[in-house]
């Protein structure tokens, strides 16, 4: 819960253009595997068949936060006013007062 005019910081996987991209999306029973030091993702889907995911997309390391889906810009904004947030804004500079510090490659 925020108090009204509060700010909500946060850092998503995104991109501008698309349509928001699930990696996984049948996930049903599934864990984090590392056969011969590689870590995968091991899906049981809903009708009981297998799947095996390589090439994972970890955030702070193998095996910290997993990848799920990239949000595209739109739909992004479109989650948070659906969530109660009148205002949204997308930080496309650096802002130091709040640890902002855009990584440019």
């Amino acid at each position: 819960m925020l108090k009204p005019d509060a700010l909500l910081l946060m850092t998503t996987p995104y991109t501008l253009e698309g349509k928001t991209a699930e990696h996984f999306p049948e996930l049903h029973e599934y864990a984090l595997a590392a056969p011969g030091g590689r870590t995968v993702l091991v899906n049981r889907r809903r009708d009981g068949s297998l799947e095996v995911f390589e090439n994972l997309v970890f955030h702070g390391g193998d095996g910290s936060t997993l990848e799920m889906r990239v949000f595209t810009e739109p739909s992004l904004r479109a989650l948070l006013q659906q969530a109660g947030f009148g205002s949204v804004y997308v930080a496309i500079e650096d802002t130091p007062e709040f640890g902002i510090e855009l990584a440019v490659p």
